[in-house]
């Protein structure tokens, strides 16, 4: 149901007036999620396309490992 209103659970039950959960909203801007769910994408999606055109199996192994090494490289250049 949360979902479906896209709502926060909290908001549902009455505990909260604030209608989104600041962690969903957080999430959505985060660009390493965003990173993330795209190399889960490369990785599990077999018909694919870059600028139109269709990638086979290594060019998506070669994407899939480039994204992994900038979001690696990205995450030790943001550490506090």
């Amino acid at each position: 149901m949360r979902s479906f209103f896209s709502v926060s659970t909290d908001y549902l039950l009455g505990r909260t007036s604030q209608k989104y959960d600041i962690s969903d909203l957080q999430k959505e801007k985060d660009i390493a999620k965003q990173i993330e769910n795209t190399i889960n994408q490369v990785t599990n999606d077999t018909d694919l396309n870059f600028y139109g055109r269709s990638i086979n199996y290594e060019e998506r192994k070669f994407l899939e490992t480039v994204l992994k090494m900038s979001l690696r490289l990205s995450k030790e250049e943001f550490k506090n």
